[in-house]
């Protein structure tokens, strides 16, 4: 027989129960959108001898950055509607990714060509106009609220415009 002796400080857990009804130590664990280290505490009985019992303490640890991928494109052409959005491609299903997200676009010398106030796809273009074809840099920071305040994350990479 299981049976749980505290419930974890952060987040839900919800117990498989077997036909009698009794808790078969199988959990589905829900975590709040954002890193998180939480316990919990559970008995467990020989359901033929009740004076058989051990107790253990389960430790649960999630982390935002464990889960973080991005598989961003390496090039595009703006001359056919396309644009750069490497957010787009970040993907993170345990967690929430924060508001600050900051896109900059510089070139091979290390001028910034692209760096918008506010996160924006970028069209290829700097000042109005369209660049040439070349390789630039990208880096892209956003924050993942953490247990202990927020995390700022950094991506880098290049990227190809083709103006064809």
């Amino acid at each position: 027989i299981f049976e749980p002796l505290s419930e974890p400080e952060e987040g839900q857990i919800e117990f498989e129960e077997d036909e009698e009804g009794q808790k078969t130590g199988r959990m589905d664990y829900r975590a709040p959108d954002r890193s998180v280290t939480t316990f919990f505490e559970y008995v467990v009985c020989d359901k033929y001898c009740m004076d058989l019992c051990d107790t253990a303490k389960v430790k649960i640890n999630v982390d935002c950055s464990i889960n973080l991928s991005a598989e961003i494109p390496t090039g595009f052409n703006p001359n056919q509607g396309e644009v750069f959005d490497p957010f787009m491609y970040i993907q993170n299903e345990n967690c929430e990714i924060g508001e600050q997200v900051r896109l900059r676009i510089v070139d091979r010398w290390g001028r910034t060509v692209y760096w918008p106030k506010e996160y924006e796809a970028w069209d290829g273009r700097s000042g109005g106009r369209m660049l040439s074809t070349n390789t630039y840099y990208w880096y892209l920071s956003f924050e993942i609220p953490g247990g202990n305040g927020t995390e700022t994350k950094e991506l880098t990479g290049a990227i190809l415009i083709f103006n064809q």
